[in-house]
């Protein structure tokens, strides 16, 4: 499914993330991605994130405005990837290592390289995989249980 907005979005989850977090005031002027990122780990209320492949300066700017997080500490409700790779899509995705039923994945920059690209619609196609929000400069993947599979395109 392909939808620039919340109106060609039909499934209630998808339509209150978007309308409630994404489309809300921005939190970060550092990007589109960290926004998301600091729009989600509030609107999902994440206790114990994980970070992968990013530098501490980025880890810091986030513990700024959630001071309470644990990093590092699995099971993970929120895992944010900064370059998605063959073995992170392994890990996190398919395998689903310290990942919980309700757990999200954001994923930076998964258009711009063929290979990113190509592991991205394996995400997709992935079994685990029940809902995924494309928005270009990154993806959202949700695991839900008991949601029908459905991709998004939004544009934020």
């Amino acid at each position: 499914m392909s939808s620039t907005d919340q109106h060609g979005v039909h499934s209630p989850f998808v339509y209150d993330f978007v309308t409630q977090c994404l489309y809300q005031k921005r939190l970060s002027r550092e990007g589109k991605v960290m926004d998301v990122l600091l729009k989600s780990l509030a609107y999902f209320k994440s206790k114990n994130v994980l970070f992968v492949g990013v530098d501490a300066r980025f880890q810091d700017e986030v513990l700024n405005r959630f001071p309470s997080l644990e990093l590092n500490l699995a099971p993970y409700d929120f895992i944010y990837i900064d370059i998605l790779t063959e073995e992170n899509m392994a890990t996190y995705i398919i395998d689903k290592k310290g990942v919980l039923k309700n757990t999200v994945v954001l994923v930076k920059g998964i258009h711009g390289k063929k290979e990113v690209e190509t592991l991205w619609e394996g995400i997709k196609n992935a079994g685990q995989t029940r809902v995924t929000l494309d928005f270009f400069y990154g993806g959202l993947i949700f695991f839900r249980e008991g949601q029908a599979k459905e991709h998004f395109k939004i544009r934020i």
